[in-house]
């Protein structure tokens, strides 16, 4: 790699990772696994552990012929959206401020925050905990952010989004 791809960029790179998955069923027939069942994580849209975690499990279900319908979204999910709906919502200093707190989590809660299979508890206990890591400024903003109306902040050069 030529050094100066770091040390002089050419310039800002804009990538859409689809947060919520697809936005239509899989074709029929068909078995959606990773963001596109669903599967990723819906405030990291990373799919990866969650998708090698179920792979035995899903290989097993589909010689057999016992393919099930994803599980229906559970009270975890319903803190995942709106963590994610608070992460659209911040703005630059927001955002800063919690990966800040993120970063300062213990090790297991980290992981809870980052699992797609993490339980309800796990995961409120990891988002509690970056709320308390944020500077008081900040928390206004992410409970803003969390509870606010359905308006996102259009990334600069991005076009504009309607709401949420």
């Amino acid at each position: 790699m030529d050094p100066r791809v770091v040390e002089e960029p050419q310039g800002r790179e804009i990538v859409r990772i689809p947060m919520r998955g697809r936005d239509r069923p899989a074709p029929e027939g068909t078995v959606a696994v990773g963001v596109a069942g669903r599967g990723g994580n819906l405030v990291t849209g990373y799919s990866v552990a969650h998708s090698l975690a179920r792979a035995d499990g899903l290989a097993r279900a589909v010689a057999d012929g016992m393919l099930t319908e994803a599980d229906p979204p559970g009270p975890a999910d319903v803190l995942r959206e709106a963590g994610l709906r608070a992460l659209l919502r911040l703005d630059t200093a927001g955002t800063l401020d919690l990966f800040e707190a993120f970063g300062r989590l213990p090790r297991e809660q980290q992981r809870d925050f980052m699992s797609r299979d993490s339980r309800t508890a796990g995961l409120a206990r990891a988002m509690w905990g970056m709320f308390g890591g944020m500077p008081w400024g900040a928390r206004t903003e992410l409970v803003r952010a969390t509870l606010g109306p359905g308006r996102v902040r259009p990334v600069e050069g991005a076009p504009a989004r309607g709401p949420a």
